[in-house]
């Protein structure tokens, strides 16, 4: 819980990770800076990729030097790597932006703002819970996305901070699952070419794909319009 008489973030969250989607990283840090000290250290970065992906297959190869066995062992992990990371790049390519731009016009330009996924990394104590909660309303009304890193409680966090972080998590599951969607369907109809020599084109499989992509549109223009509410009430 934040203090009461400093009304400082508990340690236990030290370091307190943000995420902020939408805007540019100059006019984050100037917004952030703002409202901390000019001595705190912020630690950030932009980025386009899907991190989170990225760190995911990372974990795969966890290791894999140590436990390669030799010259052979070695050159397999670094050709199964190599394998892996064009495949996540034609991912990235193909799948991925063919996806943010179909939400792109169904979210009236929201699904844009995954694209720009900006990460802080400040002290906790740097942070006033006050301060935390302004910082939060400063991206709101900008039209960004602003979430605390899983892991922390969020029961501890100011209520807009709360709020905040609710409508972007349910914003980015949407999308989530619209990729995820769009990634088994690319899965299985190239399962389908090459193994049986045809594209998968039952009218049952197609629709229910398409079913579960909607879905996912509605659950992140749910997000959308949590962080519209957000910000109406804060007028």
């Amino acid at each position: 819980m934040p203090d009461k008489k400093t009304g400082e973030i508990a340690s236990s969250a030290d370091p307190l990770s943000i995420q902020v989607y939408g805007g540019t990283e100059t006019e984050i840090l100037k917004s952030l800076k703002s409202l901390m000290s000019q001595d705190e250290e912020i630690q950030s970065n932009q980025t386009w990729v899907n991190v989170g992906a990225l760190r995911r297959l990372a974990f795969l190869f966890e290791g894999g030097v140590e436990s390669a066995g030799g010259l052979i062992g070695l050159a397999v992990m670094f050709i199964l790597l190599g394998v892996v990371l064009i495949a996540f790049a034609i991912w990235q390519i193909f799948i991925f932006f063919i996806v943010i731009a179909a939400l792109t016009s169904f979210s009236g330009g929201a699904a844009l703002k995954y694209l720009k996924c900006t990460y802080l990394t400040v002290p906790a104590h740097s942070l006033t819970a006050d301060n935390l909660a302004v910082f939060f309303e400063e991206q709101l009304s900008f039209g960004r996305f602003a979430t605390l890193s899983e892991g922390l409680d969020f029961s501890e966090q100011p209520e807009l901070v709360r709020k905040s972080g609710r409508a972007t998590r349910i914003f980015r599951l949407g999308i989530h699952m619209a990729l995820a969607v769009a990634t088994l369907l690319l899965l299985f109809e190239l399962v389908g070419y090459f193994v049986f020599g045809d594209w998968i084109t039952e009218t049952s499989f197609l629709i229910l794909h398409g079913i579960a992509f909607l879905l996912g549109i509605a659950i992140m223009d749910a997000g959308v319009i949590l962080r519209h509410s957000l910000v109406t009430q804060g007028e």
